[in-house]
């Protein structure tokens, strides 16, 4: 098995969240992400987002990346994730990314929504 880079888009329901960032005796997306991947590479796994987000935010392609040995294509570690996740977080696309990748320091955007969709 190799080591690869994971980077990973995800779509979530923020409301049963206290954003996406770890914190301890609350549940977040970044936690739940990674028990899905930890299951699925039978490792210890560290997702790195692309920012945080706050309590109740709901994201359409929050970006993130993790590293694990795997030998799962992206698609199967897509439908893995996806098997292992709450019904309110879903990965929508998988590929392999080279290693310097990181999700925060390599985002060239990031919009917010407005309810009507527009953005800032």
């Amino acid at each position: 098995m190799e080591i690869r880079n994971y980077k990973i888009t995800l779509r979530f329901d923020g409301t049963n969240y206290h954003g996406w960032q770890r914190q301890v005796g609350y549940p977040t997306v970044q936690e739940a992400v990674e028990r899905a991947a930890a299951q699925t590479t039978a490792q210890v796994v560290h997702v790195q987002g692309c920012g945080r987000t706050d309590a109740g935010v709901h994201a359409l392609a929050f970006v993130a990346n993790f590293k694990g040995e795997s030998n799962l294509v992206p698609e199967r570690m897509r439908g893995a994730l996806n098997a292992r996740l709450p019904d309110d977080v879903v990965v929508t696309d998988c590929e392999i990314v080279p290693e310097a990748f990181h999700a925060q320091f390599d985002a060239k955007e990031r919009r917010i929504a407005t309810r009507r969709g527009t953005g800032r």
